[in-house]
């Protein structure tokens, strides 16, 4: 009885820590617009976009990959970045349409 209520009391602290450390984790955040999550990991700033070599002044990108952490974002020339950064493409257009 004594071995059951041992095993018993483990698998219970094992659960405890486990649940604890999942509340303590933060979120992982890869924004493209360089947007930043308040308590979480954020992989992407728009710090990062500045100074991406394959980002032209003008927001489009040329043709490649570009890591952020464990992500890779691949690009086709011409690929615009709408972040409020440096090199915006502009801003982002939203339209709608009636239809009778």
């Amino acid at each position: 009885m004594k071995k059951c209520f041992r095993i018993a009391a483990t698998v219970l602290a094992f659960f405890a820590a486990v649940s604890v450390s999942a509340q303590t984790r933060k979120v992982d955040v890869w924004d493209f617009g360089g947007v930043e999550e308040k308590n979480a990991v954020n992989h992407i700033k728009i710090s990062d976009l500045d100074n991406l070599s394959g980002l032209a002044a003008d927001g489009k990108f040329e043709a490649g990959e570009y890591t952020f952490g464990d992500l890779t974002l691949k690009t086709d020339k011409n690929d615009r970045a709408y972040y409020n950064g440096s090199k915006n493409y502009g801003t982002q257009g939203y339209s709608s349409f009636e239809f009778s």
